[in-house]
């Protein structure tokens, strides 16, 4: 009967060191609406303004992120071709420590205490555009009956939508909202550091934990499969 749209792009940085209760309020006046006839075509197509500053930023640091694995594997077959065994064996140490060093954790659970609170997360809402949409009062019933674990996809090469979703909720929400990861997510070069935002691994007995101590999970359904 009735859709509607929150652009979290628009908020300003400020308001993310409000109360939750103040963080509501203001996520109300992100949002627009439409009756059953839906938005306009291309009425939320637009993209979000974004300055150099933050544009670049976001680039280089998912560049980072995301091409960590690549910029190693290219490395390591670079130096074995040309760089002498101990050039290399004190590369492959470089990589051990990136891939093991530990990660910030919240008890059992790995994130970065404020992480939710950074600007650069409301760079990232703007790089990406980034609205959260939904149908009728699903968004307040999530609300009432969390917690539980909810499923996305496809995967593809990284669920950014599913990334996001974890400080938004967080946020602008009254969720206790974290993610689940595969393994392979925890020790990756690089991408590993994405882990912080509030995730747990997907298996079975660590989301049931999540849930028993109060938080809604989400998993992207299809895994690695998605990817390819």
């Amino acid at each position: 009967k009735s859709y509607h749209v929150m652009e979290l792009f628009r908020c300003p940085p400020e308001v993310l060191k409000l109360p939750v209760e103040e963080r509501k309020k203001f996520a109300k006046t992100l949002v627009k609406s439409a009756g059953p006839e839906g938005f306009a075509p291309d009425a939320n197509a637009f993209k979000s303004p974004v300055n150099f500053l933050e544009e670049w930023s976001v680039a280089v640091v998912l560049g980072l992120c995301m091409g960590g694995p690549y910029i190693l594997i290219i490395s390591s077959i670079f130096l074995l071709c040309t760089a002498s065994l101990t050039t290399n064996l004190v590369f492959y140490l470089i990589v051990a420590l990136l891939m093991n060093h530990p990660l910030p954790k919240k008890g059992w659970l790995t994130k970065l205490e404020g992480i939710h609170e950074w600007a650069a997360t409301i760079w990232l809402y703007k790089y990406f555009s980034y609205r959260i949409v939904w149908a009728d009062d699903i968004f307040e019933e999530a609300e009432r009956c969390q917690p539980w674990i909810g499923c996305g996809g496809p995967h593809g090469v990284m669920p950014f939508g599913n990334v996001l979703s974890i400080p938004a909720l967080n946020q602008f929400t009254g969720l206790k909202f974290i993610g689940a990861a595969a393994d392979a997510a925890f020790t990756g070069p690089g991408i590993r550091y994405m882990m912080t935002l509030g995730v747990t691994d997907v298996s079975g007995p660590s989301m049931v934990r999540a849930v028993r101590e109060g938080f809604s999970v989400g998993m992207v359904i299809d895994g690695v499969a998605g990817i390819f």
